[in-house]
């Protein structure tokens, strides 16, 4: 039987170990998403014979398994649990799924990836709205683009306090474990290469983006809060942050829009080059 025990921040090393054995630009796969989102989730883990497993205690679900041998590692875990529901499958790893399990896909999971060239030029006409937003910001306010810096970190939960007020209550579960996931990003700062930006309007912090270079292949953004009242502050952070952190860095993943439509049009408007399409298998008999 696999021994699962609650993540924490001492498994960092081992995840580190063994994400290398997956090859995506899925974020789930990235280890620094098990040190922001164990709370959300209640993330177990447990060390096996064929590889590294991943629960998410909340929903019954499993990640697909970090090991060379994805056959053995299922079979594993299956021996282990029994009836497992493996969840954000990459689509390139599909065909180590058993013929036996029920397949499906919800769109609301697919990360949205950019090239980070689209994002720092904004060229052509699809995105000549987002350069017209920017020169509005930069045209109208006295503001400030600044690196994040660890002092800057309580500066970061006030804005995103600030921006709780203006939000649905019905949102209100999701908005706290989003900023559970801020602080577990701040605990662990310097567990990985993240980085950020703050946006300062006659010197008050009205914006901050944290993100992580995976390598020169990849990038990822984890949070990105601002005070709408100010006109084109998201695309100008958007683009400052990319273009003085990633620029050259291949793809820019912004995550999934998990099915609000808000969120969706704000990726879409971007036109990604690609979508990080990801998979659930049952094997419930």
């Amino acid at each position: 039987m696999l021994d699962f025990r609650k993540f924490s921040d001492a498994d960092i090393p081992l995840l580190k170990k063994y994400s290398e054995k997956i090859d995506t630009l899925c974020y789930e796969y990235k280890p620094s998403y098990a040190a922001i989102w164990n709370d959300a989730e209640d993330i177990h883990i447990a060390e096996g014979g064929y590889g590294l497993y991943l629960r998410h205690d909340r929903s019954g679900s499993f990640l697909f398994p970090f090991s060379d041998e994805p056959e053995k590692a299922i079979k594993e875990l299956i021996e282990s649990e029994g009836n497992i529901c493996l969840t954000s499958i990459p689509d390139g790893y599909m065909k180590f799924i058993p013929s036996s399990f029920t397949i499906s896909r919800k769109r609301d999971l697919d990360d949205y990836i950019y090239s980070s060239h689209k994002l720092i030029t904004l060229e052509g006409k699809k995105l000549s709205a987002k350069r017209n937003h920017i020169h509005q910001f930069e045209k109208t306010y006295d503001y400030s683009f600044c690196p994040l810096r660890k002092e800057d970190f309580d500066e970061c939960l006030n804005i995103d306090k600030d921006w709780e007020k203006v939000q649905d209550a019905s949102m209100l579960e999701s908005i706290e474990e989003e900023r559970k996931g801020i602080e577990n990003c701040f605990n662990c700062w310097d567990d990985f290469e993240f980085s950020g930006a703050i946006i300062r309007i006659d010197g008050k912090a009205v914006a901050f983006t944290i993100g992580e270079k995976i390598s020169n292949e990849l990038a990822i953004i984890h949070f990105e809060k601002c005070d709408t009242s100010f006109l084109g502050i998201y695309a100008a952070i958007n683009q400052h942050y990319i273009s003085t952190h990633f620029e050259n860095v291949k793809w820019i993943n912004r995550q999934e829009d998990i099915g609000l439509e808000g969120l969706r049009r704000a990726k879409e408007s971007y036109h990604p080059d690609m979508m990080g399409e990801k998979w659930m298998a049952r094997n419930e008999s």
